[in-house]
């Protein structure tokens, strides 16, 4: 299993959610808007506009949480500090580490 299961599943649906996004932009640029009931039981009243932003849509078509996919995002660019520091250090030598550490979390 992925370290990273949301993104896992986004790299999977990703060139089919690209083009859905787009087409939802493209309808939106000619008037299309999605609408639904602001209740279930209101069938036969009148649609009100969908507002959900499109990224929010997507995931939630996709069964993608958006949450977990920004804390495993938010992980990733830690990691990846971590191993900056890491090589600095191998490269710099652990004198200037602490510095070289200071500054990748500004």
């Amino acid at each position: 299993m992925s370290e990273y299961p949301e993104h896992t599943k986004l790299k999977k649906v990703n060139t089919l959610s690209q083009t859905i996004g787009e087409f939802l932009e493209w309808a939106e640029t000619e008037g299309i808007l999605l609408c639904g009931h602001a209740e279930p039981e209101d069938y036969y009243e009148a649609l009100t506009p969908i507002r959900e932003p499109r990224n929010s849509l997507l995931a939630r078509y996709f069964k993608i949480d958006l949450e977990t996919l920004e804390s495993e995002k938010l992980q990733m660019l830690e990691e990846q500090r971590d191993l900056n520091v890491r090589m600095a250090q191998e490269k710099i030598g652990d004198q200037y580490a602490d510095t070289f550490k200071k500054l990748a979390e500004e």
